[in-house]
């Protein structure tokens, strides 16, 4: 895959993740969630779903100069692409790794015969404008602590 160049002199690549990348993986999301678990802490149920399709996950990774700085689980639900744990290292947000995230995954999502993305989000931890900037709408709202559901085509 060809780098995205993001403007700010930053070009990403974004690929698929190798085994090696695991323990980047696990910090980019424990150091781009840090602000989010003082909103919203998962429930026991949100981890046993969580649990349940982890094995049937993919991942891709975002490098630049070499280094992890965003990543994203997912996986084919139905006729859609569920996107899992969009997360970026604070220090790379707002400079378009997400968005090239995103761009991969509607890749993958047509390689894969899915008509969209779709993920859930915590209303409570402000995220939803951030995904709509990203692409997507907001089809529903749940309760309080109840995912809201944004598919998005691309």
């Amino acid at each position: 895959m060809k780098p995205s160049s993001l403007g700010d002199t930053m070009a990403t690549l974004v690929r698929m993740a190798k085994p090696r990348d695991a323990e980047a993986a696990r910090r980019v999301g424990d150091e781009a969630f840090a602000t989010v678990r003082s909103v919203y802490h998962p429930n026991s149920a949100a981890y046993a779903n969580l649990s349940a399709v982890a094995p049937t996950l993919e991942r891709l990774v975002a490098e630049d100069d070499g280094q992890v700085v965003g990543t994203v689980r997912f996986g084919v639900s139905g006729d859609c692409l569920r996107v899992i744990g969009l997360a970026v290292l604070p220090q790379f947000q707002r400079r378009g790794v997400a968005r090239a995230l995103v761009h991969e995954l509607a890749r993958v999502a047509k390689a894969k015969g899915c008509r969209a993305l779709a993920l859930y989000t915590v209303t409570q931890t402000g995220n939803v404008p951030v995904f709509e900037r990203l692409g997507f709408s907001l089809i529903s709202r749940g309760r309080t602590n109840t995912p809201t559901a944004l598919p998005a085509s691309h």
